[in-house]
């Protein structure tokens, strides 16, 4: 069961809209899979410097955060794959009136949760991108002394 939360949020909202909507969130959720391959390379690639006592929280924090967000990628896309099937509801031309809100406030529970993962996403890639730039730095400057 789903709370509607903005009502107005839900009247406004077209089935035309909703679909892009859904559209664009499974392009986005695509390319996060694509993006999670690529950081867990990267994460590979440092593996032994980040398993070095002065990274060696930080990145197995890094190394879990990736694991459980990397498990998630996949349920959304399931997920909105299936609410764009539902939004048929809208257009069927049947008048169901509590479908239609609920595929409604669905629609909108989904909008927050993807907006909130797609965030936490891009905060763990900071962080790795962060601890991984600190190692090219030292990487580098030992380099330079040699």
């Amino acid at each position: 069961m789903v709370l509607y939360s903005n009502p107005k949020y839900l009247e406004w909202k077209g089935v035309e809209e909703m679909h892009h909507d859904a559209t664009r969130w499974m392009s986005e959720l695509q390319f996060l899979e694509n993006e999670h391959r690529f950081l867990e390379d990267l994460l590979g690639t440092y593996f032994l410097k980040l398993s070095s006592e002065k990274y060696y929280d930080e990145g197995k924090s890094i190394a879990q955060e990736l694991s459980v967000i990397g498990d998630q990628i996949k349920p959304y896309i399931d997920e909105v794959r299936s609410h764009n099937n539902e939004l048929e509801v809208l257009i069927d031309g049947v008048d169901q009136p509590y479908e239609e809100k609920e595929v409604k406030a669905t629609h909108r529970m989904l909008h927050d949760k993807i907006v909130h993962f797609i965030s936490q996403f891009n905060e763990l890639k900071l962080k790795l991108y962060v601890v991984v730039q600190e190692i090219m730095k030292e990487s580098k400057a030992k380099h330079l002394l040699k």
